[in-house]
């Protein structure tokens, strides 16, 4: 018994090292002094390893109601001051790849010329699909003003909605 019990607590202390790991990878990514600390969503896939590996990924975080205001009065300014490694950009998005379907495309079903994180997410035919209520909150942000974007390393997008109080990690690559 007392084996038993020693094992489930080292699969749970296992478990848990590993989600803090990967929560903590992600919100690195994110402009740090945000407060950004619950991760709402996660879903994150991998296709093989190392070079020539694809991993296609979509993480969600709360914005706290504090750091909502002050992104939305300082706009790109603080965000680069906060993220200077980042180009910050206003939403909204052009209609344009990577947030369009290429025609031909056939790993996203969307209407020609919407822009969605559907085509993000499945430029490269590794896809994954998204809960509709997902979808739905992050193309409404990048397709209207008052949200930021930014591209980052190995085909990650950061989007931030002050009015959504929202922050969003996306990635393919």
């Amino acid at each position: 018994m007392r084996l038993l019990k020693w094992v489930a607590s080292l699969a749970l202390i296992a478990g848990l090292s590993s989600y803090a790991v990967s929560w903590n990878h992600y919100r690195a990514q994110l402009p740090p002094g945000l407060g950004l600390w619950w991760r709402v969503y996660a879903q994150n896939r991998t296709w093989g390893f190392g070079p020539g590996g694809n991993e296609t990924g979509f993480n969600a975080f709360v914005l706290p109601a504090g750091a909502a205001e002050r992104v939305r009065s300082g706009g790109t300014a603080l965000l680069a001051r906060l993220a200077p490694e980042s180009e910050w950009r206003e939403t909204p998005v052009p209609s344009e790849p990577p947030w369009v379907a290429e025609a031909g495309d056939r790993s996203v079903e969307l209407e020609p010329g919407s822009v969605s994180v559907l085509a993000y997410l499945g430029r490269y035919g590794f896809f994954i699909d998204l809960p509709q209520t997902r979808r739905t909150r992050f193309d409404a942000a990048i397709r209207a003003p008052g949200s930021f974007y930014a591209f980052g390393r190995g085909g990650r997008v950061i989007v931030i909605s002050p009015p959504q109080k929202r922050a969003w990690v996306a990635y393919a690559g």
